[in-house]
């Protein structure tokens, strides 16, 4: 349950209003699809009422998406397939939209079975909800995690933003005193997320471990140089291999 301070009108009391999050999305159906050089995903779904997806604890929400690798196209489509619509935000995409007969679709897998999609055969039936590139996922991604690193909620983004983000907030009544706060699709819970965080306070530093550099909250006075204790134990490990490799060639060289 997450904390804010609010002003009355006359700006010179605050009160803490508790705040819940109610975040999800709608399933559609996630592939890679090849136009020149250019690799796109596509979102897409049949006519119809969606299959609704909770996104579960915000800030694990979050942590997943920043770990997402936007090299590897595998591990983008995986986190779209996972999370559902995905909804990027308005002004970011400039890539040319999917068109209903789009050749050299691949399969993708949905929990442990795996099915291949004929974009020929079934993409006609479908309606292409949201499509962008690697490259424009990268950049939304790449925006996100600078939110955190500069603790700038409002920051700039790189691209022209054509309409506010906004959020519905409700009250549900005396017996319960929270700010509900409701979110559809992945990146606008995300965002949400992000900047609610920044703005109750919230502090972040970047992972010390070098092969994961998540941003990671910091709730105390100690210094902590880790996002989780794996990666502290990861890091621990290596630099005690590390200097176990280099006792070694020590007394290899003094036998020499």
């Amino acid at each position: 349950m997450k904390r804010t301070k609010t002003e009355n009108n006359r700006g010179t009391q605050l009160m803490r209003i508790p705040i819940q999050f109610h975040i999800g999305s709608f399933k559609v159906n996630w592939q890679i699809v090849r136009d020149g050089e250019t690799t796109l995903f596509a979102g897409s779904c049949k006519v119809g009422p969606a299959e609704y997806i909770p996104l579960g604890d915000a800030w694990e929400l979050v942590r997943q998406y920043l770990s997402v690798m936007p090299e590897d196209e595998q591990s983008v489509l995986e986190f779209l397939v996972g999370h559902g619509q995905f909804d990027p935000p308005k002004g970011s995409i400039t890539s040319k939209p999917v068109k209903m007969a789009q050749p050299s679709v691949y399969s993708i897998s949905w929990g442990t079975h795996e099915q291949s999609l004929n974009v020929d055969d079934e993409m006609d039936e479908e309606l292409v909800l949201e499509s962008f590139s690697l490259q424009e996922f990268a950049m939304i991604q790449d925006y996100v995690r600078r939110i955190l690193i500069t603790g700038n909620p409002t920051l700039p983004s790189p691209w022209r933003a054509t309409e506010i983000q906004r959020y519905e907030i409700a009250f549900a009544g005396r017996s319960d005193s929270r700010a509900h706060v409701s979110v559809s699709h992945t990146f606008p819970s995300i965002l949400v997320t992000v900047q609610f965080k920044l703005a109750q306070g919230a502090k972040f530093r970047i992972c010390a471990r070098k092969d994961c550099r998540l941003p990671f909250e910091v709730t105390s006075r100690h210094t902590r140089r880790f996002c989780t204790q794996y990666c502290a134990h990861i890091t621990s490990l290596r630099q005690r291999r590390k200097a176990q490799r280099k006792t070694k060639n020590e007394k290899r060289g003094e036998r020499t």
